[in-house]
C-alpha cells in the first residue's frame, strides 16, 4: 500500500498536490496547521475540502 501525507493549506497550490496524491497513492492524510497566515479562510477550506 502507498501512502502520502500533503502539507494543505487549502490554497490552490497544496489543493492540486492533493488531487494528484489522491490519483497516485492507495492512502492520502492531509495536515495543516495555523501559523498565523493572512488568509484564515483557507484553513476553512482546507477543513471542507478534506471531508468530501
Amino acid at each position: 500500500m502507498k501512502r502520502a501525507v500533503v502539507v494543505f493549506s487549502g490554497g490552490q497550490d497544496s489543493t492540486t498536490c492533493l488531487v494528484q496524491a489522491l490519483q497516485q497513492y492507495d492512502e492520502v492524510h492531509c495536515v495543516t496547521f495555523d501559523y498565523g497566515q493572512r488568509h484564515r479562510a483557507e484553513i476553512d477550506v482546507a477543513r471542507e475540502l478534506v471531508q468530501r
